[in-house]
């Protein structure tokens, strides 16, 4: 282990030996009963002083666990619904987002990338 610029103190040396053991920040916060952002801090402190604190490991999964699969076909299907109602271009993204429970700006892309890839195979 190098040698440290500073004593750790005790939080940074608890939170240090729990992600050595593999725990995200998530899991240490539980047990050291700090927030999230509080967590990453001391992490990041205590390697500022020279300890050796390994990187949390990423589930690719744990990214998309809270966000809400809505297939194209419903979206352009409201989409559709609510042109053929009269309702204008503006703000027609919040409709649908608030409907299907995702963000304006996901329900965004996720039609312009469909209306992209409908143009490039209409060429």
């Amino acid at each position: 282990m190098p040698l440290l610029t500073k004593p750790l103190s005790p939080q940074e040396r608890q939170a240090a030996a729990l992600r050595r053991q593999g725990m995200s920040n998530t899991e240490i916060g539980e047990i050291m009963q700090i927030p999230n952002g509080q967590v990453s801090q001391v992490i990041c402190h205590a390697r500022r002083k020279g300890a050796v604190v390994p990187y949390a490991k990423r589930d690719p999964l744990q990214l998309y666990k809270n966000t809400k699969v809505v297939p194209i076909t419903r979206l352009l299907h409201i989409r559709a619904k609510l042109l053929e109602a009269g309702n204008g271009h503006y703000g027609i993204n919040t409709i649908i987002a608030q409907r299907v429970g995702m963000s304006p700006g996901c329900v965004r892309v996720r039609l312009w990338k469909y209306d992209r890839n409908q143009q490039g195979a209409s060429r």
